[in-house]
């Protein structure tokens, strides 16, 4: 019997992750920054390599009304092959600072100071360089950039970090794409699967406080906010829905997310009196995820082979995809 047991006993399952990998595409590269007749693959790389160790570091950002600021210290790219292909693999060296509350606790309590510094080096993102077109006079290049969001991170940590270093290091953003292209793009879908629209909006308020405290009172800033979360919306319910004004008033802004396979549509407009001479711009990601299991966290997460391994199925399935 006790035999009979231990065979029926089951051993307990290891815990799995998820590891995010976001496709975004950058904007065109400039001709004027020094390319001359038909720019080549190994040209972009050095291009990128070259505007990455001649930045003169730190970076900072500050992030919207928050003390935050986040810092880019470092960056180390290598060229790495993907099959026959070349990339870049770059490993960003990030932290927080300005600090005004908070303690680390490890056998004796630390509490975090102003001047404090909390940061990573493990974060990975890899440039891949895309040339589309026959002629000098009629082809395009870009990047796709790949960001590893591995489960030790917040979410979208390292995504960030990646769109400082394509702004602001490489001068190479990503790319905004036109709100009538983007409804072009979704034509495709009779139903759109999943669909979000944000309202928010920051206004000072009168002075609604106790005429005793009144003499010290120096602003008064009410937030306000409303989202609405939409499923299986026909096409052109779509459409009228994302041309809808009924819902703006007493807002300042309108960010709108639309998922339709893995392909995710980012718009965002400015809800204001001039609100006619804005343009509503849009960015499309592509939303990859790969499994990671808890011996692999403990093990191989941050290993170079395994991290290009994640990476090179993603960016197959991505051009799989792309085509």
């Amino acid at each position: 019997m006790s035999k009979q047991r231990k065979k029926n006993k089951k051993q307990p399952k290891e815990k799995e992750y998820t590891i995010k990998i976001p496709v975004y595409t950058t904007s065109m590269f400039d001709r004027n920054d020094g390319f001359y007749g038909n720019i080549t693959y190994d040209e972009m790389l050095q291009f990128v390599t070259k505007r990455i160790k001649d930045f003169a570091y730190p970076l900072i950002s500050d992030t919207r009304n928050k003390t935050l600021m986040t810092v880019i210290n470092d960056i180390k790219v290598e060229e790495v092959l993907l099959g026959s292909d070349k990339a870049l693999l770059l490993q960003i060296s990030a932290y927080d600072t300005n600090f005004y509350d908070g303690y680390f606790e490890g056998e004796t309590r630390i509490n975090i100071a102003k001047n404090h510094k909390i940061g990573k080096e493990s974060n990975y993102v890899m440039f891949f360089p895309r040339i589309k077109g026959l002629t000098p006079e009629s082809y395009t290049c870009y990047f796709l950039m790949l960001v590893y969001e591995d489960p030790n991170k917040l979410n979208s940590e390292v995504s960030k970090l990646a769109r400082l270093v394509a702004k602001e290091i490489i001068k190479v953003p990503i790319e905004k794409i036109k709100l009538p292209v983007i409804m072009d793009e979704l034509k495709d879908y009779k139903i759109i699967p999943d669909l979000q629209i944000r309202f928010a909006s920051m206004y000072e308020s009168g002075d609604d406080v106790d005429a005793k405290f009144i003499q010290y009172l120096v602003t008064t800033k009410m937030e306000k906010k409303k989202t609405r979360n939409f499923r299986n919306i026909p096409y052109d319910v779509m459409l009228e829905l994302i041309n809808d004004k009924s819902d703006e008033d007493g807002y300042q802004t309108k960010k709108t997310s639309i998922k339709a396979g893995k392909t995710e549509y980012r718009i965002s407009s400015i809800i204001e009196d001039a609100k006619e001479e804005f343009e509503a711009l849009g960015e499309k990601i592509f939303n990859f995820t790969t499994p990671i299991s808890q011996s692999e966290i403990e093990t191989k997460i941050y290993d170079k082979a395994f991290i290009l391994e994640k990476l090179q199925a993603v960016l197959n399935n991505y051009l799989s995809y792309e085509q």
